[in-house]
Formats: C-alpha cells, sequence, structure tokens
C-alpha cells in the first residue's frame, strides 16, 4: 500500500497551542495541510489538528474540546457550521446574519463565540467586480451557503437567486438577508437566471454526483464559484472552463480567509499571498 506524502510540521510537545479543525468526513480537510507547514517553516508552536466528530456528538463535544488548556479554538466545517453558531453565546455580525460560523473560540469570560469567514473568503478570491450590480444564483443554502450569499450581496450583488434541496432553509435565508436590507429570492437553480453562480453544496465530491447547475447557461466570462475541496477539479469547473467562464474553487476560498481565521484565534497572521495550495492528497 502507497504511503501517504508527509508534509513538514512542527514537533509537538506540552507548549504546543492546538486548533481542533472538527467536521466529517476528514479527507476533505485542507487547513491543516496548509497550515501545519506555514507554522513549522515560522517556528510557531502550533498545530491544525483534524478531529472526525459526528453530528450526534458535536453539540456535546464542542463545549468540552474548547475547554482544554491548549486548545485556542476549533476551525468547524461541514456538517456543524449552523449547529456551531447556535452553541455559540456570541456571534460576530457575519455568523448572525447567516446564522453559522465556521471558527469559534472560547472568551475571557468563558462563553463560547463564533464567527464566520467563508464568505469574505470567497468573495476576496473572486474579487467584488464580479458580483457587484449582478444576479448572482447560489446553490445551498446550509452554512457555507448563507454565508456566500450574506458576503455576496453586502460587496453589492444586485440580486440574489437561492437554492436548496431544502426549501424552508432556503426561504428563511432569503428572510434573513432581506431584514438585512438585501435583495434575495428563493428559486430554481437554474443558471440562466444569473450572471454569476456559486456552488455551496457537497455537489461534486463523489464520482458521479450532478452537477449543481449548468454554467453554460451563464453569460460569456461569468463566474462560476464551487466550493467542494479534497476533490480536485471538480466537473462543475471543468465544465464552467469549456464554457468560459472565470472561476473560483474551493482552495482559494479557504487560502483567502485563513489569514483572518488565525487573527481570530489569536495566532500570527501570515502576509499575503505566504499561504500556498497543498500538494494532492495521497488516495
Amino acid at each position: 500500500m502507497p504511503q501517504p506524502t508527509a508534509l513538514p510540521h512542527a514537533p509537538l510537545s506540552g507548549l504546543t497551542r492546538l486548533v481542533a479543525h472538527l467536521g466529517v468526513p476528514t479527507r476533505s480537510f485542507t487547513a491543516p495541510r496548509i497550515l501545519n507547514p506555514w507554522f513549522a517553516a515560522e517556528g510557531i508552536d502550533a498545530a491544525v489538528v483534524p478531529l472526525g466528530c459526528g453530528p450526534a456528538d458535536f453539540p456535546t463535544f464542542l463545549p468540552q474540546v474548547l475547554r482544554l488548556s491548549n486548545v485556542l479554538g476549533a476551525l468547524v466545517t461541514m456538517p456543524h457550521k449552523a449547529t456551531a453558531a447556535g452553541l455559540a453565546a456570541r456571534l460576530g455580525p457575519m455568523a448572525a446574519v447567516c446564522g453559522a460560523c465556521n471558527v469559534v473560540r472560547l472568551s475571557a469570560d468563558g462563553a463560547v463565540e463564533g464567527e464566520m469567514f467563508d464568505g469574505a473568503g470567497f468573495v476576496h478570491a473572486a474579487g467584488t467586480g464580479a458580483v457587484a450590480g449582478r444576479t448572482g444564483l447560489v446553490v445551498g443554502a446550509g452554512g457555507v451557503g448563507a454565508a456566500i450569499a450574506a458576503a455576496l450581496a453586502d460587496a453589492g450583488a444586485a440580486r440574489l437567486i437561492l437554492s436548496d434541496v431544502d426549501a424552508a432553509r432556503a426561504r428563511a435565508l432569503a428572510a434573513r438577508l432581506t431584514a438585512a436590507g438585501w435583495r434575495a429570492e428563493v428559486g430554481p437553480p437554474n443558471a440562466a437566471a444569473a450572471q454569476f453562480a456559486v456552488n455551496a453544496t457537497p455537489l461534486g465530491m463523489a464520482a458521479g454526483d450532478p452537477m449543481p447547475f449548468d454554467p453554460a447557461a451563464l453569460p460569456p466570462g461569468a463566474l462560476v464559484g464551487d466550493v467542494v475541496l479534497g476533490a480536485g477539479r471538480t466537473p462543475l469547473l471543468r465544465a464552467a472552463d469549456a464554457a468560459g467562464c472565470a472561476t473560483v474553487d474551493g482552495e482559494e476560498m479557504l487560502l483567502a480567509q485563513l489569514p483572518a481565521c488565525l487573527a481570530y484565534l489569536g495566532l500570527p497572521v501570515p502576509p499575503p499571498g505566504t499561504l500556498r495550495r497543498p500538494p494532492p492528497p495521497d488516495v
């Protein structure tokens, strides 16, 4: 059996500051493979530790892991982002709007607090010029979809069409965005009605998944985003390339938001452009 490629990391000790990375499946986790080599290169005694915590255990496990004396906080990924927001006593402004968070920490008074950086990371990677004044389709109204929708609206998107297999969840997100003063509505995943489109679902993570929308229905040069991590160039992004669309993938979104995540947890922040895509994982 081939051995996985070893990435550089600093030796762990009782002094190492840990960041838990919580979610399932852990095979898609990319942040540890970006941050741990950077910590090692910079001599920072910290590590991101992937932990495969399922939905049944998460509400109990999260508060406990945050109380460990050497844990600075946690990065939260699917399927826990909305649950994490519900467990937090205090939410940052973006987490409060989208109802989800992807970074949590324990405050000085012992309360769990969280914020959401997925949306800001996506907009930073895409550039506001690709979305401002335009109609966008966001497929998926869960934690990451809600964050991206809120950030797109904040970046000046004229109108957002929200589509989700859970219509009630899409309606709830549309209501929160509308209450914040933005224009959002629920509709089918029809890219022909939009000027840019984002997949914020797991579709594309597994072989044989259907595409969430048809990028060929978008105007030439339109932006297509796909948040899926750990699957390489997804079928959606390959179809977008063939249609002449601009693209943002999940790793670009992650790289753009990680400095803000580190700052939130009190860790050193890498200069712009320092963090790099990791090599493809061994299968």
